[in-house]
């Protein structure tokens, strides 16, 4: 038999009721999960594959946005089932979540990660010295200007 603490919902056996629904109580499991993302954010000239994950709780999920909206509340979250292929710059918002405890990762912000995909190689527009002759070095200094950097190649 269990009573029932009707401002909580929870019973002395551990259980919570939630819209007649039963589940078990796990006081810290909303502290103990959290969420990764791989590979390391940043940019690359080539298309990423991402994929995310969780630890702290059994069968805790990943849910993730790319319009800079909030997992936790945002009506176009997605589950993440599978690694996810970037082709282009996108900016991804996740959180993990325990459904037998209805709690998500804590934190006020969710975990942010933006991978940059930028596939146009850099542009040489100088080179320093300019011809082969060199003042007095077997192994002169080079400089060349680039437009832009690729951390990746």
């Amino acid at each position: 038999r269990c009573s029932r603490d009707w401002s909580s919902g929870v019973c002395s056996s551990d259980l919570v009721l939630v819209f007649g629904t039963l589940f078990s109580a796990i006081p810290d499991a909303a502290a103990a999960v959290t969420s990764s993302i791989s590979p390391t954010p940043g940019l690359y000239n080539t298309d990423k594959s991402v994929s995310m994950s969780c630890t702290g709780a059994a069968g805790c999920q990943v849910y993730y946005t790319t319009d800079e909206t909030d997992p936790k509340t945002s009506s176009t979250k997605i589950l993440y089932t599978s690694p996810i292929t970037v082709s282009s710059t996108t900016n991804f918002k996740y959180r993990a979540y325990v459904p037998s405890t209805l709690t998500w990762e804590s934190g006020g912000n969710p975990n942010s990660a933006t991978y940059t995909i930028d596939k146009v190689a850099p542009t040489i527009t100088s080179v320093t010295p300019a011809s082969s002759s060199s003042v007095n070095s077997a192994f002169p200094p080079v400089t060349l200007s680039v437009k832009q950097l690729i951390l990746e190649l």
